[in-house]
């Protein structure tokens, strides 16, 4: 199949340090690659892929344009390179927003391109749709849409858009076996990353009580090699996400302070959470707010450096204060092996197996709570392989691909509708 994929140009496919959308992308192109594809990545001049490259930046506009300048003459001028060169493909798969919704209208129905029924265009919305831009969502529902979440969907306009699937985003679970949580399981008869053999539960019908005492007797062969696994004793908690009200960075200092461990934080400060940061993250910091905890800051990171930072936690904490429309931090900590606990908002329940990857729970006191009460149970080779075998079944890129790819077929034999 010739299938274009239209990438935002905030930052290069894949980003070089935060970038969920573009990662996202990166990881899909390259995965339809594999399969024998024809894939055109339409991105900024920076980007990395096996796919043909379409420039439409130098690079990423964040690291060399101030948002709000030019960044829509960039993007409008990769609309029409797209736009010449529509006919050539039988799919077009949009990751950009609303910006390229009136693009793409224009091509619904069009002679020559996909199926000539306009039909092969769908567009993922990876972020909430806002007040501002609601509109425009709206006046094209008609076109086809992908949720990230079953959550998502409905938090976003079910009734107006015409969603024509959800698939959830994935991960490249490759690299996060490198995190220093192999497990030692063949001695006990055990295959690890075997998922279609490896059955701890986490299918339907789990019961957590009666299931994690049903693999008591896996987990004590396991930790005939404890010694390997000291790091799970002596880690810390880590927060993974911008540093912003929305996500709970400073609850995530609240909760470490509240269960008495160390806490390191890493991820971007937009100019936007500047003052977030300096009224209540750096006080903590610089020792002027005094918290029971030692709670470090590394700053922005990039790929390598969050599979290090993962190696050595307990847990990873996800307080955040949103309707979350899916959280690929969550995917990436539970196929590094590592717990999750969150609050219940938006999509974290569909990730999250409760009391089992991890702990949903509803208010903060309750994170508290249920994690001196349960973490026992979490912090077991048995619980830290079903976190990993849960990613590589529900979350993985090739997962990802394959959804697209039926998704993608089942479009391209589907009229479309104009919205006349």
């Amino acid at each position: 199949m010739r299938i274009a994929q239209l990438a935002p140009l905030a930052e290069s496919v894949p980003p070089k340090a935060y970038g969920g959308t573009e990662l996202v992308v990166s990881l899909l192109t390259e995965e339809l690659v594999k399969m024998g594809h024809q894939v055109t990545l339409f991105a900024s001049g920076d980007s990395v892929s096996e796919a043909t490259l379409v420039s439409g930046s130098p690079s990423g506009l964040r690291q060399h344009e101030p948002r709000g300048q030019r960044w829509a003459a960039y993007e409008i001028e990769q609309l029409f390179r797209l736009r010449e060169r529509a006919f050539q493909f039988d799919l077009i798969h949009n990751h950009m927003g609303y910006v390229s919704l009136p693009f793409l209208a224009d091509l619904v129905g069009a002679s020559g391109f996909g199926n000539a029924s306009g039909a092969s265009i769908v567009t993922t919305l990876h972020n909430p749709i806002k007040d501002y831009c609601a509109d425009i969502y709206l006046k094209y529902g008609y076109l086809n849409f992908v949720a990230i979440s079953e959550s998502f969907r409905k938090l976003n306009y079910p009734e107006e858009l015409n969603y024509v699937g959800t698939i959830y985003n994935g991960i490249d679970c490759s690299l996060y076996k490198s995190c220093g949580k192999e497990f030692e399981l063949k001695g006990a008869g055990f295959e690890p990353g075997i998922g279609a053999e490896l059955d701890l539960g986490i299918r339907a019908g789990f019961e957590p009580g009666r299931d994690l005492e049903r693999v008591g007797a896996f987990d004590r062969a396991c930790n005939e090699s404890a010694n390997k696994r000291n790091k799970f004793d002596d880690g810390y908690l880590l927060f993974l996400g911008r540093i912003c009200g929305d996500k709970g960075a400073y609850e995530a200092i609240e909760f470490a302070s509240a269960v008495g461990l160390p806490l390191k934080m890493a991820g971007k400060v937009d100019s936007a959470d500047q003052s977030y940061f300096d009224e209540l993250i750096g006080p903590v910091l610089t020792g002027q707010r005094t918290v029971s905890c030692p709670v470090e800051y590394v700053g922005e990171i990039d790929e390598a450096k969050k599979i290090e930072l993962l190696a050595g936690a307990k847990a990873v904490i996800y307080p955040v204060k949103f309707e979350e429309p899916f959280g690929l931090v969550i995917a990436e900590s539970m196929a590094a092996g590592v717990p999750v606990i969150a609050m219940r908002r938006g999509a974290i329940p569909e990730l999250i197996i409760d009391g089992v990857t991890g702990i949903v729970a509803d208010s903060l006191e309750e994170m508290v709570r249920r994690f001196r009460e349960q973490f026992s149970l979490l912090d077991s080779t048995a619980a830290r392989l079903q976190c990993r075998q849960r990613v590589e079944e529900r979350f993985s890129s090739r997962a990802m691909a394959l959804s697209y790819l039926a998704l993608y077929e089942r479009l391209r034999k589907v009229p479309a509708t104009t919205g006349v």
